[in-house]
C-alpha cells in the first residue's frame, strides 16, 4: 500500500533552503529580542524563529518573517498575550511568543 503525503503551502516553504537559513538561534542575533519581552503598545518586525516545529505553526497563523507585530494586551495574570499581526488579533502563550525574534 502506498502512502501519500499531503504537503501544505507552509510545509513546502519549510523545504526551501532560504527558510532554513532564517531559523537561527538567539546567540546569533545579539541585538534582537523576543516578542514576549515587548510591552503593550510596542511593535516590532519578525526576523526569525528559534524553534523549527513552533515556527511552522506560527507561520500558518500569519507570523511570517517581515511582518510587523504589535502587542495589544496581556491577560490579567500575564499569560497569554494578544498581538496584532497581518491585520488580525492573535493570542499566544508567552512561551510561544518567546520563539519569535523581532527587531
Amino acid at each position: 500500500m502506498r502512502q501519500i503525503q499531503i504537503l501544505s503551502p507552509v510545509s513546502l516553504f519549510c523545504e526551501n533552503e532560504h527558510f532554513k537559513d532564517m531559523l537561527i538561534w538567539r546567540k546569533q542575533y545579539k541585538y534582537h529580542m523576543n516578542l514576549s519581552q515587548l510591552n503593550p503598545g510596542e511593535q516590532g518586525t519578525i526576523v526569525a524563529f528559534t524553534d523549527l516545529e513552533m515556527s511552522v505553526k506560527l507561520m500558518e497563523m500569519g507570523c511570517l518573517p517581515g511582518e510587523v507585530v504589535e502587542v495589544e494586551r496581556f491577560a490579567p495574570l500575564g499569560d497569554p498575550m494578544a498581538i496584532r499581526v497581518a491585520g488580525y488579533q492573535l493570542c499566544l502563550r508567552k512561551s510561544e511568543a518567546a520563539v519569535i525574534l523581532i527587531q
